[in-house]
C-alpha cells in the first residue's frame, strides 16, 4: 500500500514539472497566510477565467496591513503574482494592497511569464487602479467581503473584471472574494502631563492609539498625527483644550485633553491703600488731611509696569478734583506708590462716605481698589471767658 501511495505521489510531482516545463513557468509554492484566503474567479474577455484559488496557489489578504501575497492562475497565462516586490512599471511602487478603511485597491499585480518570449514582449504588469479613464478594484471589506470593479494589464489581457454577470463568462454571477473583516473599533490613551501646569511652561501630550490607521488633531492643535507620539503643548499662559481623533477599519475614536494653568502660579498683583482720606468742613472753609498712597503689590513673579486711573466717585461731588500724583507705575516704583487726593471740596457738600475707585491695568490684568472719602462737618460753639 505504501508503494502505491508513494507511486502515486511522485507521479504527480512529474506531471507537474512536465507541465511547468511545457509552459516555461515556474511552480509558486502554496503562500501560507495568516489571514485571510481570497476565493473566486475575475474575468477577462482577452484570456478568461482568473482562479484566485487553484490548487498549487492561491492570493490572500493581510487584515492588518491590506497587502496581498501569493498567486492566482490564468490557464492562457499562467501564474499572477500578487506581491510583487520590484521592477513597477510606475507609481505606485508597491504590490497590490487593499486601504483597510475604504475597501479601495491599489498597487501591481504581475503575470509570472510577462515578458518573455512566450508572451510577445508583454510585460504581464497588472495595474489595479487608475485614471482617465478612472477605474479601480474595491471590497466590502467588513459587509459581504465581495470584490467589484476592474484592473487593468495591456492588449494581452485588457480589463479584468472582478465581479459581474456575462454570457461570455458562460452566464450566471462571478466574483472574487474574502471571508468578511471584523474590524475593532480603535482604542485611543490620550493624556497631557503635568496638568495643572505652571504659568508660562509647557505640558507634553502623549497618545497611543490601537487598530487605528491615522490620527488628526484638532483645537488648539491641529493637522495630522502619527497614531503613537508626544509633543510638547509650548509654553501656555491660559487653559487650551487638545482634541485628537484617530481613525481605523473599526472605526473613529476621539478624545480631548484640557490642559489648565496652575492659580497659584499666574502673574499678578493687588493695589493696597494707606487709608481714607478725611475732609472738615468748617464753616465756608475745607480743610483735606493729605491723602491716600496707592501702591502696587506682585504676586507670583509680576514685574509689568500698571497704569492707574481715577474711575469713579460715588456719590459725584460736584466741582471737586480727584487726582493722581503717578498714573503709571513700573516695578521699582510699585512700593512708592502713587498718591491720591482731594481738592476743590465745596463747603456746601453734604457730611458723608465717598467712595473713590482707583483703577489698575498692567501684564493684561485689571484690578481695582476703593477710597473712602469721609466729610465730617465742624461747627464751633461760643462761650464767654
Amino acid at each position: 500500500m505504501k508503494n502505491k501511495i508513494g507511486f502515486f505521489l511522485l507521479t504527480a510531482f512529474l506531471a507537474l514539472v512536465l507541465i511547468g516545463t511545457f509552459f516555461d513557468m515556474p511552480i509558486p509554492d502554496r503562500v501560507l497566510a495568516a489571514s485571510n484566503a481570497v476565493t473566486g474567479y475575475a474575468w477577462s474577455e482577452n484570456i478568461g477565467w482568473i482562479d484566485f484559488n487553484p490548487p498549487l496557489g492561491g492570493v490572500f489578504l493581510d487584515d492588518a496591513t491590506g497587502n496581498f501575497s501569493g498567486y492566482a492562475w490564468s490557464e492562457n497565462i499562467g501564474w499572477i503574482d500578487f506581491g510583487p516586490s520590484a521592477g513597477f512599471p510606475a507609481a505606485p511602487n508597491y504590490g497590490a494592497k487593499a486601504d483597510l478603511t475604504t475597501g479601495a485597491v491599489t498597487g501591481w499585480a504581475k503575470a509570472v511569464e510577462g515578458g518573455s518570449a512566450q508572451s510577445g514582449g508583454w510585460d504581464g504588469w497588472i495595474k489595479m487602479s487608475g485614471s482617465a479613464p478612472n477605474y479601480g478594484v474595491s471590497i466590502d471589506l467588513g459587509g459581504t467581503g465581495n470584490f467589484s470593479g476592474w484592473a487593468w494589464a495591456s492588449d494581452v489581457v485588457g480589463w479584468i473584471a472582478f465581479s459581474g454577470d456575462t454570457t461570455d463568462a458562460g452566464g450566471g454571477d462571478y466574483r472574487v472574494a474574502i471571508t468578511p473583516i471584523v474590524f475593532t473599533p480603535p482604542t485611543l490613551n490620550f493624556s497631557a502631563s503635568p496638568n495643572p501646569v505652571a504659568y508660562n511652561t509647557a505640558s507634553t501630550l502623549t497618545w497611543s492609539a490601537t487598530d487605528a490607521n491615522s490620527c488628526t488633531a484638532s483645537g488648539d492643535w491641529s493637522g495630522a498625527k502619527a497614531v503613537s507620539d508626544s509633543e510638547s503643548t509650548g509654553n501656555l499662559t491660559s487653559s487650551k483644550t487638545y482634541t485628537l481623533a484617530c481613525t481605523g477599519a473599526g472605526g473613529t475614536v476621539t478624545k480631548s485633553a484640557t490642559v489648565t494653568i496652575d492659580a497659584n502660579t499666574i502673574p499678578d498683583f493687588s493695589l493696597d491703600s494707606s487709608g481714607a482720606i478725611l475732609a472738615t468742613i468748617i464753616g465756608s472753609q475745607v480743610q483735606v488731611s493729605g491723602g491716600s498712597l496707592i501702591s502696587v503689590s506682585p504676586q507670583s513673579g509680576f514685574s509689568d509696569s500698571v497704569s492707574l486711573s481715577i474711575i469713579s466717585v460715588n456719590p459725584v461731588i460736584t466741582g471737586a478734583n480727584s487726582n493722581l500724583n503717578d498714573l503709571l507705575l513700573t516695578s521699582a516704583e510699585y512700593a512708592v506708590g502713587s498718591t491720591l487726593t482731594v481738592s476743590n471740596i465745596p463747603a456746601s457738600v453734604s457730611p458723608g462716605t465717598y467712595v473713590i475707585t482707583v483703577q489698575g491695568v498692567g501684564g493684561g490684568i485689571t484690578r481695582t481698589i476703593t477710597v473712602n472719602l469721609q466729610i465730617e462737618t465742624l461747627n464751633p460753639t461760643w462761650r464767654e471767658i
